[in-house]
């Protein structure tokens, strides 16, 4: 660990440049080749009068383009707001956009249409479409007059659906004039019928209702009904109010209230939290069972649009040999709780139980299986027709699709031919074998064909075999701190810990020689607070050497302890008591500050 000294800072600045300079031409490679677009947006869609919405217009890999602009627009006063860079990692690349902001403000309500526009660049054009907005008189703005209000609503994409048809369902919470805390929590939906997917929460937006413009949090998921009949969904939503309220330090020993001083008007203020239920209307799910009328065979109690390929390897073979049939099945279904179709192939085949195709990533609305056939002899010439059924909501009726024949081409087994090995657990039954492991594994001798060697030293081989995975390695670490800084806010905040006390350090510095001592303290006391802050995760504000203490606990030496208690009481007792120091006894108290941040810096929590 380094200690927090101007020489061990930029040895850590001059690593981080030189990895990221060795990083630079693989990034700039995936850069070059992403896809160039613009997007155009505006946000919000709905205000009112004297408030403004931004316009942006995203340039995405293109580095060279020419600023884009906005013309007049009737209604609107139009003021350019900047530019800001972006950089995204995905699985396909790096992404570079510039973002060019634009402020809208509302000169008159009613409703307005901004675009369409033609933006060109680098002999291309992109037509940008034309996006609506509504403004409403000014009264009608949240937090005017008019008094605080949130309340909850359901939305269902249908309210009639067939067992297993999958819909959506749409929660939304309305507030408007009245701060909410942003953990929300479901309660009253049905305990059983209903089968919910994970609830995923929408980009905000505000909406007009009753002529008041309302904030808009939207949570959706997709459903299904397990049992037909009716089902009456009354979700209630549970949050909180949260009202600030100035800080009140009574017991302060220094002055009175000089920290409601320092916190009034700002976020630190200390915030009292209510908690408020909201309940939506009731909305009636009327749940249809499947008719039994005209069911085919092959149904298998897909409920929903789908398609149905099939894929037959390989079709030209020896008897005896493996054949394998792909059958994928697409749709906007209740796919997991599909089955492959049973094969009728007669007797001509072996036929082995179908397996499900794992596959990490793959869209929830697709599910492949696969199958073994083998051919008995040479008298099996084709797979036949293959059917797959699926009950279509829309139109109330079952639809059967069909994918074959395949014809095939079986030869003869002679002594030469590869044996097959099937797995254990078979289980033979008439011309079927059906095996619970559907694993078969055809042995067939692979020809090596010997390649030409290449003289290299053992540490050519190993830097080459080395490199590829070091740098691949570097970069997913990258991307896996960046995602974890990013969700882990304790995390974050410890990470800034010494940046935060290296600058505060620095303007102790600076005021060492001042005859004044309280900069040298103001900004030690910012050294301490903001260090420990971070450090701790403690909330801004209720930074102190007790609450420091508590927090580290055993972990720090007993003479830690004794100098960080005695760099808050001097601090306080300078800053808000009068007291003095002189320059010597203030380089001391520095050296002493660093060295207790060191030995912070060395313990693990």
């Amino acid at each position: 660990m380094y200690r927090m000294t101007s020489r061990g800072w930029t040895n850590l600045r001059w690593c981080a440049g030189a990895a990221l300079s060795a990083l630079l031409p693989v990034v700039s490679a995936t850069v070059g080749a992403a896809e160039p677009s613009v997007v155009f947006d505006v946000q919000p869609r709905v205000l009112a009068v004297g408030e403004a919405a931004q316009a942006t217009i995203t340039l995405q890999n293109m580095p060279h383009a020419p600023p884009p602009s906005l013309p007049p627009i009737d209604g609107f006063e139009v003021q350019a707001a900047g530019v800001e860079t972006r950089i995204e990692m995905n699985e396909a690349g790096m992404n570079r956009s510039h973002v060019h902001k634009f402020l809208l403000h509302a000169l008159k309500a009613g409703e307005h249409t901004i675009g369409p526009f033609r933006y060109e660049a680098g002999g291309r054009v992109w037509d940008l479409p034309a996006i609506r907005l509504s403004v409403v008189p000014a009264h009608a703005a949240a937090g005017g007059a008019t008094e605080a209000r949130a309340m909850a609503r359901l939305r269902l994409s249908k309210s009639s659906v067939y067992v297993h048809e999958r819909f959506t369902v749409e929660i939304d919470l309305l507030f408007r004039g009245v701060e909410l805390d942003r953990q929300v929590e479901l309660d009253n939906m049905p305990a059983g019928g209903l089968k919910l997917g994970p609830f995923v929460e929408l980009p905000a937006r505000r909406e007009v209702v009753e002529g008041e413009v309302f904030e808009v949090r939207t949570f959706r998921t997709e459903a299904r009904a397990l049992n037909s009949g009716e089902l009456l969904l009354q979700p209630q939503l549970r949050t909180q109010v949260i009202v600030r309220r100035s800080r009140r330090s009574r017991d302060w020993p220094f002055g009175p209230n000089l920290l409601d001083d320092f916190f009034a008007g700002t976020p630190f203020d200390r915030a009292e939290r209510r908690v408020v239920t909201l309940a939506a209307a009731p909305v009636t799910l009327v749940v249809r069972p499947l008719p039994a009328d005209g069911r085919p065979e092959s149904f298998s109690g897909a409920v929903g649009a789908c398609s149905w390929d099939v894929d037959v390897r390989p079709t030209e073979l020896t008897a005896g040999e493996p054949v394998t049939i792909t059958m994928t099945i697409r749709g906007d279904a209740n796919l997991e709780t599909v089955q492959a179709p049973a094969l009728r192939l007669g007797p001509e085949f072996r036929v082995y139980e179908p397996r499900l195709v794992p596959r990490p990533g793959r869209d929830e609305r697709e599910r492949v299986f696969e199958q073994i056939v083998i051919p008995r002899d040479e008298t099996a010439r084709e797979i036949p027709p293959l059917p797959f059924s699926y009950f279509d909501p829309e139109m109330g009726s079952y639809r059967e699709l069909v994918r074959g024949p395949f014809p095939l081409v079986v030869r003869p087994a002679t002594n030469g031919a590869g044996p097959v090995r099937i797995a254990p657990g078979v289980i033979a039954s008439g011309s079927q074998v059906v095996s619970d492991t559907a694993e078969i594994e055809y042995l067939k001798p692979v020809p090596v064909r010997p390649r030409r060697a290449r003289n290299r030293s053992p540490a050519q081989v190993a830097v080459l075999l080395a490199t590829p995975p070091l740098l691949a390695g570097a970069i997913v670490g990258w991307v896996r701190r960046r995602e974890r800084i990013a969700s882990d806010l304790a995390l974050a905040r410890r990470m800034q810990a010494p940046r935060v006390a290296r600058e505060a350090v620095r303007r102790m510095r600076e005021t060492l020689a001042s005859t004044d001592a309280r900069p040298f303290y103001d900004a030690m006391w910012s050294a301490l607070t903001g260090y420990f802050g971070h450090r701790l995760n403690l909330p801004p504000g209720e930074v102190d050497a007790d609450r420091v203490l508590a927090a580290f606990g055993p972990s720090i030496e007993e003479p830690v302890r004794r100098a960080i208690g005695e760099l808050f009481a001097q601090c306080a007792a300078v800053r808000f008591g009068g007291g003095e120091t002189a320059g010597a006894e203030r380089r001391t108290q520095l050296d002493r500050l660093l060295e207790v941040l060191h030995r912070c810096e060395r313990v693990r929590r």
